[in-house]
Protein backbone atom coordinates (compact mmCIF):
# COMPACT_ATOMS: atom_id res chain seq x y z
CA UNK A 1 0.00 0.00 0.00
CA UNK A 2 1.65 3.80 -1.09
CA UNK A 3 2.28 5.94 2.21
CA UNK A 4 0.41 8.74 3.37
CA UNK A 5 2.97 10.82 1.57
CA UNK A 6 2.96 9.30 -1.99
CA UNK A 7 -1.24 9.65 -1.34
CA UNK A 8 -0.92 13.38 -0.66
CA UNK A 9 1.35 14.32 -3.58
CA UNK A 10 -1.07 12.36 -6.12
CA UNK A 11 -4.04 14.17 -4.69
CA UNK A 12 -1.87 17.46 -4.94
CA UNK A 13 -1.13 16.20 -8.59
CA UNK A 14 -4.94 15.76 -9.62
CA UNK A 15 -6.01 18.79 -8.12
CA UNK A 16 -3.25 20.95 -10.14
CA UNK A 17 -4.49 18.84 -13.54
CA UNK A 18 -7.85 19.74 -12.62
CA UNK A 19 -7.16 23.40 -11.79
CA UNK A 20 -5.12 23.52 -15.16
CA UNK A 21 -8.02 22.30 -17.55
CA UNK A 22 -10.20 24.31 -15.50
CA UNK A 23 -8.09 27.40 -16.32
CA UNK A 24 -7.78 26.23 -20.10
CA UNK A 25 -11.76 26.21 -20.95
CA UNK A 26 -12.06 29.52 -19.27
CA UNK A 27 -9.28 30.64 -21.63
CA UNK A 28 -10.76 29.24 -24.68
CA UNK A 29 -14.67 30.85 -23.69
CA UNK A 30 -13.25 33.94 -22.98
CA UNK A 31 -11.67 34.05 -26.67
CA UNK A 32 -15.25 33.07 -28.44
CA UNK A 33 -17.17 35.42 -26.34
CA UNK A 34 -13.99 38.20 -27.15
CA UNK A 35 -14.32 37.28 -31.15
CA UNK A 36 -18.52 37.12 -30.82
CA UNK A 37 -18.07 40.58 -29.05
CA UNK A 38 -15.61 42.13 -31.68
CA UNK A 39 -17.79 40.81 -34.50
CA UNK A 40 -20.92 42.41 -33.19
CA UNK A 41 -18.51 45.53 -32.81
CA UNK A 42 -17.97 45.33 -36.15
CA UNK A 43 -21.02 44.97 -37.22
CA UNK A 44 -22.68 47.69 -34.85
CA UNK A 45 -19.79 50.02 -36.27
CA UNK A 46 -20.26 49.55 -40.36
CA UNK A 47 -24.50 49.87 -39.29
CA UNK A 48 -23.84 53.47 -37.37
CA UNK A 49 -21.70 54.02 -40.26
CA UNK A 50 -24.12 53.62 -42.73
CA UNK A 51 -26.81 55.07 -40.96
CA UNK A 52 -24.90 58.32 -40.51
CA UNK A 53 -24.02 57.85 -44.05
CA UNK A 54 -27.91 57.65 -44.75
CA UNK A 55 -28.40 60.66 -42.87
CA UNK A 56 -25.54 63.09 -44.41
CA UNK A 57 -26.77 61.99 -47.65
CA UNK A 58 -30.23 62.73 -47.28
CA UNK A 59 -31.03 66.55 -48.79
CA UNK A 60 -33.47 68.95 -46.26
CA UNK A 61 -36.51 69.53 -47.93
CA UNK A 62 -37.86 73.43 -49.15
CA UNK A 63 -39.65 74.58 -46.29
CA UNK A 64 -43.05 75.94 -47.17
CA UNK A 65 -43.83 80.10 -47.17
CA UNK A 66 -45.00 80.84 -44.22
CA UNK A 67 -48.78 82.27 -44.00
CA UNK A 68 -48.37 85.99 -43.45
CA UNK A 69 -49.20 86.91 -39.84
CA UNK A 70 -50.89 89.94 -38.76
CA UNK A 71 -51.63 91.61 -35.83
CA UNK A 72 -55.77 91.89 -34.76
CA UNK A 73 -55.46 95.20 -36.47
CA UNK A 74 -54.05 94.50 -39.76
CA UNK A 75 -50.72 95.39 -39.23
CA UNK A 76 -48.74 92.40 -40.89
CA UNK A 77 -45.25 91.11 -39.21
CA UNK A 78 -41.86 90.60 -40.61
CA UNK A 79 -41.33 87.03 -41.96
CA UNK A 80 -39.21 84.95 -39.36
CA UNK A 81 -35.60 84.56 -39.49
CA UNK A 82 -34.08 81.57 -42.15
CA UNK A 83 -32.44 78.78 -40.18
CA UNK A 84 -28.73 78.87 -39.47
CA UNK A 85 -26.90 76.90 -41.91
CA UNK A 86 -25.87 73.06 -40.38
CA UNK A 87 -22.42 73.03 -38.83
CA UNK A 88 -19.34 71.31 -40.62
CA UNK A 89 -19.96 66.58 -40.66
CA UNK A 90 -18.18 65.08 -37.50
CA UNK A 91 -19.21 61.46 -38.48
CA UNK A 92 -15.25 60.59 -39.72
CA UNK A 93 -14.13 61.81 -36.42
CA UNK A 94 -16.99 60.24 -34.09
CA UNK A 95 -16.84 56.58 -36.29
CA UNK A 96 -12.84 56.84 -35.61
CA UNK A 97 -13.06 57.18 -32.11
CA UNK A 98 -16.20 54.35 -31.42
CA UNK A 99 -13.66 51.93 -33.32
CA UNK A 100 -10.86 53.11 -31.30
CA UNK A 101 -12.50 52.77 -28.49
CA UNK A 102 -13.98 48.88 -29.53
CA UNK A 103 -10.42 47.80 -30.79
CA UNK A 104 -9.11 48.83 -27.47
CA UNK A 105 -11.90 47.21 -25.16
CA UNK A 106 -11.02 44.03 -27.21
CA UNK A 107 -7.27 44.16 -26.44
CA UNK A 108 -7.43 45.25 -23.31
CA UNK A 109 -9.84 41.95 -22.48
CA UNK A 110 -7.36 40.01 -24.39
CA UNK A 111 -4.82 40.92 -22.21
CA UNK A 112 -6.88 40.98 -18.92
CA UNK A 113 -6.93 37.32 -20.01
CA UNK A 114 -3.63 36.34 -20.58
CA UNK A 115 -2.60 37.97 -16.80
CA UNK A 116 -5.48 36.69 -15.20
CA UNK A 117 -4.38 32.98 -16.79
CA UNK A 118 -0.52 33.98 -15.52
CA UNK A 119 -2.07 35.07 -12.09
CA UNK A 120 -4.16 31.92 -11.96
CA UNK A 121 -1.03 29.85 -12.33
CA UNK A 122 1.23 31.81 -10.64
CA UNK A 123 -0.91 31.31 -7.21
CA UNK A 124 -1.30 28.00 -8.23
CA UNK A 125 2.30 27.21 -7.92
CA UNK A 126 2.05 29.33 -4.70
CA UNK A 127 -0.16 27.49 -3.03
CA UNK A 128 1.82 24.36 -4.26
CA UNK A 129 4.76 25.33 -3.22
CA UNK A 130 3.57 26.98 0.68
CA UNK A 131 1.55 23.08 0.49
CA UNK A 132 4.94 21.60 0.17
CA UNK A 133 6.48 23.95 2.72
CA UNK A 134 3.75 23.26 5.27
CA UNK A 135 3.89 19.18 4.61
CA UNK A 136 7.91 19.32 5.66
CA UNK A 137 7.56 22.12 8.33
CA UNK A 138 4.82 19.53 9.82
CA UNK A 139 6.90 16.55 9.13
CA UNK A 140 9.87 18.81 10.72
CA UNK A 141 7.25 19.55 14.18
CA UNK A 142 6.25 16.17 14.28
CA UNK A 143 10.28 14.94 14.65
CA UNK A 144 10.98 18.06 17.19
CA UNK A 145 7.99 16.94 19.20
CA UNK A 146 8.41 13.25 19.05
CA UNK A 147 12.05 13.83 20.34
CA UNK A 148 11.00 16.41 22.56
CA UNK A 149 8.20 13.34 23.98
CA UNK A 150 11.44 11.34 24.05
CA UNK A 151 13.76 13.55 26.38
CA UNK A 152 11.05 14.25 28.76
CA UNK A 153 10.71 10.64 28.77
CA UNK A 154 13.81 10.07 29.57
CA UNK A 155 14.15 13.30 31.52
CA UNK A 156 10.90 12.26 34.08
CA UNK A 157 12.50 8.21 34.19
CA UNK A 158 14.62 7.56 37.68
CA UNK A 159 17.63 7.58 37.48
CA UNK A 160 18.82 3.92 38.33
CA UNK A 161 22.54 4.61 40.52
CA UNK A 162 22.45 1.23 41.77
CA UNK A 163 25.39 0.04 39.57
CA UNK A 164 27.22 3.05 40.61
CA UNK A 165 26.31 2.43 44.28
CA UNK A 166 27.45 -1.60 43.93
CA UNK A 167 30.79 -0.23 41.76
CA UNK A 168 31.51 2.62 44.52
CA UNK A 169 31.38 -0.18 47.24
CA UNK A 170 33.63 -2.32 45.34
CA UNK A 171 36.34 0.60 45.19
CA UNK A 172 35.27 1.14 48.68
CA UNK A 173 35.80 -2.91 49.67
CA UNK A 174 39.04 -2.55 47.17
CA UNK A 175 40.80 0.58 48.89
CA UNK A 176 39.84 -1.15 52.15
CA UNK A 177 41.18 -4.43 52.02
CA UNK A 178 44.65 -4.04 53.34
CA UNK A 179 42.17 -3.51 56.47
CA UNK A 180 40.64 -6.77 56.22
CA UNK A 181 43.85 -8.76 55.74
CA UNK A 182 45.35 -7.31 58.41
CA UNK A 183 42.01 -7.72 61.23
CA UNK A 184 42.17 -11.43 60.03
CA UNK A 185 45.67 -12.39 59.17
CA UNK A 186 48.05 -9.83 60.91
CA UNK A 187 48.94 -11.00 64.47
CA UNK A 188 47.50 -8.88 67.32
CA UNK A 189 50.40 -7.05 69.25
CA UNK A 190 50.12 -5.77 73.05
CA UNK A 191 49.82 -2.00 73.18
CA UNK A 192 50.02 -1.81 77.13
CA UNK A 193 52.32 -3.19 79.54
CA UNK A 194 49.76 -4.38 82.00
CA UNK A 195 48.76 -7.65 80.55
CA UNK A 196 45.15 -7.42 82.56
CA UNK A 197 44.34 -4.28 79.69
CA UNK A 198 45.71 -6.36 76.63
CA UNK A 199 42.29 -7.73 76.00
CA UNK A 200 41.18 -5.24 73.20
CA UNK A 201 44.00 -3.36 72.05
CA UNK A 202 42.41 0.07 71.24
CA UNK A 203 43.68 0.29 67.76
CA UNK A 204 42.01 -2.81 66.85
CA UNK A 205 38.10 -1.52 67.36
CA UNK A 206 35.87 -0.22 64.34
CA UNK A 207 32.58 0.99 64.53
CA UNK A 208 29.93 0.53 62.68
CA UNK A 209 26.98 3.23 63.11
CA UNK A 210 23.12 2.61 62.14
CA UNK A 211 21.71 4.30 58.74
CA UNK A 212 19.32 5.55 61.12
CA UNK A 213 18.11 6.47 64.90
CA UNK A 214 17.35 2.96 66.07
CA UNK A 215 18.89 0.63 68.50
CA UNK A 216 20.70 -2.87 67.59
CA UNK A 217 18.89 -5.47 68.83
CA UNK A 218 21.23 -8.31 67.29
CA UNK A 219 24.56 -8.91 66.17
CA UNK A 220 25.24 -12.41 64.31
CA UNK A 221 28.34 -13.52 62.56
CA UNK A 222 28.85 -15.23 59.07
CA UNK A 223 31.20 -18.42 58.99
CA UNK A 224 32.34 -18.22 55.47
CA UNK A 225 32.84 -14.35 56.05
CA UNK A 226 35.02 -13.94 58.59
CA UNK A 227 35.61 -10.30 57.80
CA UNK A 228 31.48 -9.54 57.85
CA UNK A 229 29.06 -9.74 60.44
CA UNK A 230 24.95 -8.65 60.60
CA UNK A 231 22.99 -6.57 62.32
CA UNK A 232 19.35 -5.74 63.69
CA UNK A 233 18.32 -2.92 64.08
CA UNK A 234 14.28 -1.23 66.35
CA UNK A 235 13.38 1.60 67.97
CA UNK A 236 13.41 0.57 71.81
CA UNK A 237 9.49 0.68 71.94
CA UNK A 238 8.90 -2.16 69.34
CA UNK A 239 10.77 -4.52 71.69
CA UNK A 240 9.17 -4.71 74.37
CA UNK A 241 6.22 -3.15 73.36
CA UNK A 242 6.11 -4.94 69.40
CA UNK A 243 4.46 -1.47 67.94
CA UNK A 244 4.14 -2.48 64.45
CA UNK A 245 4.93 0.47 62.04
CA UNK A 246 8.14 1.31 63.46
CA UNK A 247 10.93 0.79 61.10
CA UNK A 248 13.23 -2.07 61.20
CA UNK A 249 16.33 -2.83 59.06
CA UNK A 250 19.14 -5.42 58.83
CA UNK A 251 22.20 -4.25 57.72
CA UNK A 252 25.20 -6.86 56.67
CA UNK A 253 28.71 -5.08 57.70
CA UNK A 254 32.21 -5.61 56.63
CA UNK A 255 35.50 -4.54 57.80
CA UNK A 256 36.60 -3.22 54.21
CA UNK A 257 33.66 -0.43 54.02
CA UNK A 258 32.83 0.97 57.60
CA UNK A 259 30.86 3.76 56.12
CA UNK A 260 28.00 1.83 54.20
CA UNK A 261 26.61 -1.35 54.50
CA UNK A 262 27.28 -4.54 51.96
CA UNK A 263 23.49 -4.98 52.09
CA UNK A 264 20.61 -3.11 53.85
CA UNK A 265 16.76 -4.72 54.07
CA UNK A 266 14.38 -2.38 55.57
CA UNK A 267 11.12 -3.71 57.30
CA UNK A 268 7.88 -1.89 58.38
CA UNK A 269 8.52 -3.74 61.93
CA UNK A 270 11.32 -3.79 64.54
CA UNK A 271 13.75 -6.74 63.31
CA UNK A 272 13.96 -7.86 67.43
CA UNK A 273 16.32 -11.18 66.78
CA UNK A 274 18.71 -12.22 64.35
CA UNK A 275 20.47 -15.15 62.59
CA UNK A 276 22.39 -16.23 59.62
CA UNK A 277 22.08 -19.71 57.87
CA UNK A 278 24.69 -21.94 58.27
CA UNK A 279 24.35 -23.09 54.72
CA UNK A 280 24.00 -20.26 52.78
CA UNK A 281 26.21 -17.15 53.71
CA UNK A 282 24.00 -14.53 51.48
CA UNK A 283 20.33 -15.80 54.09
CA UNK A 284 19.75 -14.02 56.78
CA UNK A 285 17.06 -14.33 59.24
CA UNK A 286 15.15 -12.18 61.02
CA UNK A 287 12.41 -11.91 64.12
CA UNK A 288 9.75 -8.96 63.76
CA UNK A 289 8.30 -7.06 66.36
CA UNK A 290 4.89 -7.78 64.48
CA UNK A 291 5.59 -11.70 65.15
CA UNK A 292 6.62 -12.57 61.65
CA UNK A 293 10.10 -14.72 60.79
CA UNK A 294 11.50 -13.03 57.74
CA UNK A 295 14.12 -14.24 55.11
CA UNK A 296 16.28 -11.95 53.40
CA UNK A 297 18.68 -12.45 50.44
CA UNK A 298 21.87 -10.63 49.90
CA UNK A 299 21.98 -11.24 46.30
CA UNK A 300 18.67 -9.96 45.85
CA UNK A 301 18.86 -7.17 48.53
CA UNK A 302 15.13 -8.28 49.24
CA UNK A 303 13.04 -9.84 51.48
CA UNK A 304 12.48 -13.88 50.29
CA UNK A 305 9.98 -15.20 52.78
CA UNK A 306 7.98 -14.46 55.53
CA UNK A 307 5.74 -16.53 57.57
CA UNK A 308 1.81 -15.29 58.01
CA UNK A 309 0.39 -12.27 59.42
CA UNK A 310 -3.20 -13.43 60.22
CA UNK A 311 -5.41 -14.71 63.29
CA UNK A 312 -3.77 -18.24 62.70
CA UNK A 313 -0.21 -16.87 63.12
CA UNK A 314 2.07 -18.78 65.13
CA UNK A 315 2.96 -15.98 67.13
CA UNK A 316 0.90 -13.22 68.54
CA UNK A 317 3.76 -11.50 69.88
CA UNK A 318 7.26 -9.82 69.09
CA UNK A 319 9.91 -13.21 68.41
CA UNK A 320 12.43 -12.37 71.10
CA UNK A 321 14.46 -15.65 70.41
CA UNK A 322 15.69 -16.72 67.53
CA UNK A 323 18.20 -19.77 67.22
CA UNK A 324 19.28 -21.56 63.97
CA UNK A 325 20.67 -25.24 63.88
CA UNK A 326 23.35 -26.41 60.95
CA UNK A 327 20.78 -27.99 58.78
CA UNK A 328 19.19 -24.94 58.79
CA UNK A 329 16.34 -25.55 61.05
CA UNK A 330 14.76 -22.37 62.77
CA UNK A 331 13.69 -22.20 66.15
CA UNK A 332 11.93 -19.14 67.27
CA UNK A 333 10.21 -17.98 70.81
CA UNK A 334 8.31 -14.72 71.58
CA UNK A 335 6.66 -13.64 75.05
CA UNK A 336 3.08 -15.18 74.58
CA UNK A 337 4.87 -18.67 75.58
CA UNK A 338 5.04 -19.98 72.09
CA UNK A 339 7.68 -21.98 70.27
CA UNK A 340 8.12 -22.61 67.08
CA UNK A 341 9.90 -25.14 64.96
CA UNK A 342 10.43 -24.21 61.22
CA UNK A 343 11.59 -26.43 58.43
CA UNK A 344 14.72 -25.10 55.96
CA UNK A 345 13.42 -22.43 53.88
CA UNK A 346 9.56 -23.13 54.47
CA UNK A 347 7.92 -20.24 56.21
CA UNK A 348 4.47 -20.38 55.61
CA UNK A 349 3.56 -23.09 58.66
CA UNK A 350 6.17 -24.16 61.22
CA UNK A 351 6.94 -27.78 61.61
CA UNK A 352 5.92 -27.68 65.20
CA UNK A 353 4.31 -25.06 67.56
CA UNK A 354 4.39 -25.92 71.44
CA UNK A 355 2.04 -23.62 73.83
CA UNK A 356 4.20 -23.74 77.46
CA UNK A 357 3.03 -22.24 80.50
CA UNK A 358 5.42 -19.00 80.62
CA UNK A 359 6.61 -16.31 78.94
CA UNK A 360 9.86 -16.78 76.45
CA UNK A 361 12.53 -14.56 76.68
CA UNK A 362 15.29 -16.40 74.81
CA UNK A 363 15.67 -20.37 73.70
CA UNK A 364 18.78 -21.63 71.77
CA UNK A 365 19.18 -25.71 70.84
CA UNK A 366 20.04 -28.18 73.12
CA UNK A 367 20.50 -31.17 70.31
CA UNK A 368 18.24 -32.11 67.62
CA UNK A 369 14.75 -32.72 69.23
CA UNK A 370 15.38 -30.65 72.24
CA UNK A 371 15.79 -26.79 73.18
CA UNK A 372 16.63 -24.38 76.39
CA UNK A 373 14.12 -21.72 77.28
CA UNK A 374 14.68 -18.80 79.32
CA UNK A 375 11.68 -17.09 80.93
CA UNK A 376 10.45 -13.58 82.11
CA UNK A 377 9.90 -14.87 85.28
CA UNK A 378 13.84 -16.18 85.75
CA UNK A 379 13.87 -19.89 84.94
CA UNK A 380 15.70 -21.86 82.51
CA UNK A 381 13.92 -25.42 81.10
CA UNK A 382 14.54 -27.60 78.95
CA UNK A 383 11.44 -28.10 75.96
CA UNK A 384 11.18 -31.33 73.80
CA UNK A 385 9.54 -31.12 70.55
CA UNK A 386 7.99 -34.21 68.67
CA UNK A 387 6.19 -35.16 72.26
CA UNK A 388 3.96 -34.07 74.40
CA UNK A 389 6.42 -34.35 77.26
CA UNK A 390 6.08 -31.00 79.12
CA UNK A 391 9.30 -29.10 80.26
CA UNK A 392 11.91 -29.69 82.75
CA UNK A 393 13.15 -27.23 85.08
CA UNK A 394 17.07 -26.44 84.49
CA UNK A 395 17.74 -23.54 87.42
CA UNK A 396 16.59 -20.55 88.12
CA UNK A 397 17.54 -17.12 88.11
CA UNK A 398 16.48 -13.63 90.75
CA UNK A 399 15.50 -12.56 87.18
CA UNK A 400 14.83 -12.15 83.50
CA UNK A 401 16.66 -14.32 81.86
CA UNK A 402 18.03 -11.90 78.88
CA UNK A 403 20.72 -14.66 77.26
CA UNK A 404 21.43 -18.20 76.95
CA UNK A 405 23.68 -20.57 74.92
CA UNK A 406 24.75 -23.94 74.79
CA UNK A 407 28.49 -24.49 74.20
CA UNK A 408 29.51 -24.83 70.35
CA UNK A 409 30.72 -28.30 70.74
CA UNK A 410 26.68 -29.21 70.99
CA UNK A 411 26.82 -28.32 67.28
CA UNK A 412 28.93 -30.14 64.23
CA UNK A 413 32.25 -28.03 63.66
CA UNK A 414 35.72 -27.73 64.85
CA UNK A 415 34.34 -27.20 68.48
CA UNK A 416 32.97 -30.69 68.22
CA UNK A 417 35.15 -32.25 66.48
CA UNK A 418 37.78 -31.06 69.65
CA UNK A 419 35.29 -32.41 72.08
CA UNK A 420 36.64 -35.98 72.00
CA UNK A 421 34.90 -36.98 75.07
CA UNK A 422 31.85 -35.70 74.42
CA UNK A 423 31.22 -33.64 77.62
CA UNK A 424 30.99 -29.85 76.93
CA UNK A 425 28.00 -30.52 74.75
CA UNK A 426 25.88 -30.35 77.71
CA UNK A 427 27.68 -27.32 78.82
CA UNK A 428 24.91 -24.14 79.14
CA UNK A 429 25.29 -20.62 79.71
CA UNK A 430 22.71 -18.39 80.76
CA UNK A 431 22.59 -14.50 82.15
CA UNK A 432 19.87 -12.63 83.54
CA UNK A 433 18.93 -9.07 84.85
CA UNK A 434 19.73 -9.94 88.38
CA UNK A 435 24.08 -9.05 87.39
CA UNK A 436 24.96 -12.69 86.87
CA UNK A 437 25.86 -15.28 84.24
CA UNK A 438 25.91 -18.87 85.35
CA UNK A 439 26.97 -22.41 83.77
CA UNK A 440 25.09 -25.68 84.17
CA UNK A 441 25.58 -29.14 82.73
CA UNK A 442 22.26 -29.64 82.88
CA UNK A 443 20.26 -29.04 86.32
CA UNK A 444 23.87 -28.98 87.96
CA UNK A 445 25.46 -25.51 87.93
CA UNK A 446 28.85 -25.48 87.26
CA UNK A 447 31.01 -23.41 89.92
CA UNK A 448 29.85 -20.02 91.19
CA UNK A 449 27.80 -17.62 89.18
CA UNK A 450 30.21 -15.16 87.02
CA UNK A 451 29.31 -11.86 89.30
CA UNK A 452 29.11 -8.45 87.31
CA UNK A 453 28.61 -6.46 90.20
CA UNK A 454 26.29 -3.52 90.87
CA UNK A 455 26.91 -1.26 87.69
CA UNK A 456 25.22 -3.47 84.90
CA UNK A 457 22.92 -6.51 84.46
CA UNK A 458 24.45 -8.70 82.09
CA UNK A 459 22.29 -8.51 78.40
CA UNK A 460 23.88 -11.02 76.38
CA UNK A 461 27.06 -13.82 76.23
CA UNK A 462 28.21 -15.84 73.56
CA UNK A 463 31.10 -18.85 73.56
CA UNK A 464 34.05 -18.45 71.54
CA UNK A 465 34.56 -20.53 68.85
CA UNK A 466 38.30 -21.03 69.58
CA UNK A 467 38.89 -21.13 72.85
CA UNK A 468 37.19 -23.62 74.65
CA UNK A 469 36.50 -21.98 77.93
CA UNK A 470 36.55 -18.71 77.16
CA UNK A 471 32.99 -16.82 77.44
CA UNK A 472 32.45 -13.12 76.48
CA UNK A 473 30.06 -11.36 78.32
CA UNK A 474 28.10 -8.05 77.64
CA UNK A 475 26.77 -5.62 79.69
CA UNK A 476 24.08 -2.73 80.14
CA UNK A 477 27.20 -0.30 81.65
CA UNK A 478 28.84 -0.62 78.05
CA UNK A 479 31.24 -3.06 79.11
CA UNK A 480 32.54 -6.34 77.77
CA UNK A 481 34.23 -8.89 80.50
CA UNK A 482 36.08 -12.27 79.45
CA UNK A 483 35.52 -15.54 81.52
CA UNK A 484 37.01 -18.64 81.58
CA UNK A 485 34.77 -21.41 82.28
CA UNK A 486 37.81 -23.81 83.66
CA UNK A 487 37.97 -21.70 86.91
CA UNK A 488 34.97 -19.31 86.66
CA UNK A 489 37.44 -15.84 86.66
CA UNK A 490 37.77 -13.14 84.68
CA UNK A 491 40.56 -12.63 82.01
CA UNK A 492 41.97 -9.53 82.23
CA UNK A 493 39.68 -6.47 82.98
CA UNK A 494 37.08 -4.68 82.23
CA UNK A 495 37.05 -3.08 78.62
CA UNK A 496 34.41 0.05 77.88
CA UNK A 497 33.28 -0.35 74.21
CA UNK A 498 30.50 1.65 73.84
CA UNK A 499 28.90 4.50 75.90
CA UNK A 500 25.30 3.19 76.03
CA UNK A 501 23.72 0.27 76.80
CA UNK A 502 25.14 -3.32 75.30
CA UNK A 503 22.39 -5.48 73.90
CA UNK A 504 24.28 -7.80 71.58
CA UNK A 505 27.79 -10.08 71.41
CA UNK A 506 28.87 -12.55 69.27
CA UNK A 507 32.46 -13.90 68.23
CA UNK A 508 33.58 -13.95 64.75
CA UNK A 509 33.83 -17.60 63.13
CA UNK A 510 37.51 -17.38 63.66
CA UNK A 511 37.44 -16.33 67.18
CA UNK A 512 39.60 -13.73 66.61
CA UNK A 513 37.14 -10.73 67.13
CA UNK A 514 34.41 -9.81 69.04
CA UNK A 515 31.09 -8.32 67.88
CA UNK A 516 28.70 -5.83 70.16
CA UNK A 517 25.53 -3.71 69.80
CA UNK A 518 24.27 -1.18 71.65
CA UNK A 519 21.16 1.17 71.83
CA UNK A 520 22.46 3.68 70.75
CA UNK A 521 22.69 2.02 67.23
CA UNK A 522 26.44 1.42 67.16
CA UNK A 523 28.52 -2.25 66.33
CA UNK A 524 31.69 -2.17 67.61
CA UNK A 525 34.46 -5.22 66.38
CA UNK A 526 37.12 -5.68 68.81
CA UNK A 527 40.31 -7.31 67.70
CA UNK A 528 41.48 -9.54 70.64
CA UNK A 529 44.79 -10.63 71.38
CA UNK A 530 46.34 -13.46 70.10
CA UNK A 531 47.07 -14.97 73.30
CA UNK A 532 43.68 -14.50 74.71
CA UNK A 533 42.35 -15.87 71.33
CA UNK A 534 44.18 -18.83 70.73
CA UNK A 535 43.77 -22.28 72.00
CA UNK A 536 44.83 -23.25 75.37
CA UNK A 537 44.76 -27.12 76.24
CA UNK A 538 45.88 -27.11 80.24
CA UNK A 539 42.79 -24.99 80.25
CA UNK A 540 40.36 -27.20 78.05
CA UNK A 541 41.66 -30.45 79.91
CA UNK A 542 40.87 -28.43 83.36
CA UNK A 543 37.23 -28.39 81.79
CA UNK A 544 36.97 -31.04 80.91
CA UNK A 545 37.94 -32.36 84.19
CA UNK A 546 35.27 -30.56 85.90
CA UNK A 547 32.75 -31.69 83.55
CA UNK A 548 33.39 -35.46 84.11
CA UNK A 549 32.65 -34.86 87.72
CA UNK A 550 29.35 -33.86 86.86
CA UNK A 551 26.59 -36.45 85.95
CA UNK A 552 24.49 -34.39 83.70
CA UNK A 553 20.30 -34.63 84.66
CA UNK A 554 17.61 -33.79 82.03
Amino acid sequence: MPSDELVARRAALEEKRRRIEALKAQKAERARQAATSQKSAASAAANLRSYVDGLLSQKPAAPAPAAPVSTPNGTPLPPPLPPAAPRASTSPRYERKVVDVLSAATQTESHDDVDEEGEAQARLEQENTERALQNRSNASSDSARKKTADIHRTEKKPVDLSSLSSRAKLVEKCLGERDVFDALFAPVSTEAVDESTANFPTSQRTTFAAPFEAACTGVAVIRERPEAFVASYASSASEFDGDVGEEGCVCVWSLASTKAPDSQFRCEAGITSIACDPRHPSLVLGGAASGQLLLFDGRTQTCVGRSPLDRHAPHASSICALSVRDDGTVLTGSSDGVCCLWAPGNLERPLEKRLLNVAVSCVDFADDSTAYVGCEAGSVQLATFGGSDPCASLGTHRGRVTCLAAHPASRKGAAASSDTLGLRRHLLASASVDWTCRLRVGSTPLGAPLDHGAHGYVASLAWSPSRAALLCTAASDGCVRLWTAASGSMIGAVEQLSAGALTSVAFSGDGRRVVVGDALGCCTVAALEASVCGEHPAEAARLDELLGGLAPTD
